[in-house]
């Protein structure tokens, strides 16, 4: 599934959420944007990738990229177990701003060199090693009980 960066978020939900961003959602079809991100910065996207993800579906997303191997991304060592191909990762921006991931973002950056835009790495940075984010609270909150996916 493709959505520009930065557009507004409709995966999940009947209409665009108000204040809910795009970032990664990358299909082969569609160029995006290339470039390394600092080590800290890949580091803090795995980890927020292991453990802050909504909307988990049952089935799993394989990479387009990738899609020959047949494998299923996951997050590297020392978290090979965490698959990320099934739901979505919600990190705070700045105000009211939420940004709205694939789970394979992570594999994004660090297998096809996509580079993510300034205002979500700021995010990144901003957000650092808090365990205090209730992604699913707020998913739920802003897509109301009925359209999250369970």
């Amino acid at each position: 599934m493709h959505f520009p960066d930065l557009s507004p978020y409709s995966y999940c939900s009947a209409d665009a959420l108000p204040n809910v961003l795009n970032v990664g959602w990358l299909e082969s079809a569609h160029p995006y944007d290339v470039g390394d991100i600092p080590p800290m910065q890949r580091d803090r996207l795995r980890s927020f990738a292991a453990g802050v993800r909504v909307n988990l579906c049952r089935g799993w997303h394989a990479c387009d990229f990738c899609r020959a191997t047949g494998a299923t991304p996951t997050a590297g060592k020392p978290l090979e177990d965490i698959q990320l191909g099934n739901g979505e990762l919600w990190l705070p921006g700045e105000g009211a701003i939420v940004f709205a991931a694939p789970a394979l973002i992570y594999h994004y950056v660090v297998h096809h060199s996509y580079r993510p835009p300034r205002p979500f790495l700021d995010a990144l940075d901003r957000f650092g090693t808090r365990t205090s984010w209730d992604a699913e609270g707020e998913c739920r909150r802003r897509m109301g009980p009925s359209e999250a996916v369970e």
